[in-house]
């Protein structure tokens, strides 16, 4: 899991071969048989593929698809800040300790697991949140969009007019 996330960290260098094959159309070509495929956090796509089924992440497709994202960023996301909370209270602990006031052992441990719990849903809510800002955002670009047609249309333009109008006034 440390490699998860230091290999996010890092940039892969792309495979030559493989994108010239891409480029000149040649599918086949892009990955020979029998070689590990790895994902762009440098773990085998295998094991990306059974950490986002073990995560059930296929229910996120949307909200990832509208946000432009993986559902390998999402799991290394999760991954990530679960075990920053599973790492981040016994540290803590530890340098209450060095001043001078150990706490007994259930007590980083019990708030270990409670906050790797916890932040384990962060970037579900995150996506949510996000998805649902760009939605609205979106709905209410149409909206503007549609008030300038129909703002064009009362005007005497065609209709295609009235569209290409209204287009080219926004962004």
């Amino acid at each position: 899991s440390d490699l998860i996330i230091a290999g996010s960290l890092l940039p892969r260098t792309p495979d030559l071969r493989a994108a010239l094959a891409r480029l000149d159309g040649d599918a086949s070509a892009t990955y020979a048989p029998g070689t590990v495929r790895e994902s762009r956090f440098g773990v085998p796509a295998d094991v990306m593929g059974r950490l986002k089924d073990a995560l059930r992440l296929a229910r996120y497709r949307e909200d990832l698809e509208l946000l432009g994202e993986r559902p390998e960023d999402l799991a290394v996301r999760k991954v990530g800040y679960a075990l920053l909370g599973l790492l981040l209270p016994p540290l803590l602990a530890a340098m209450v300790a060095v001043l001078g006031m150990p706490l007994p052992f259930v007590v980083p441990a019990f708030v270990s697991l409670t906050f790797a719990t916890a932040l384990f849903f962060v970037p579900d809510v995150d996506l949510r949140r996000r998805a649902t800002t760009a939605r609205d955002q979106m709905r209410r670009a149409v909206c503007v969009y549609l008030e300038l047609v129909a703002l064009e249309r009362a005007a005497d333009a065609g209709a295609v007019e009235a569209l290409e109008r209204a287009a080219s006034i926004g962004d």
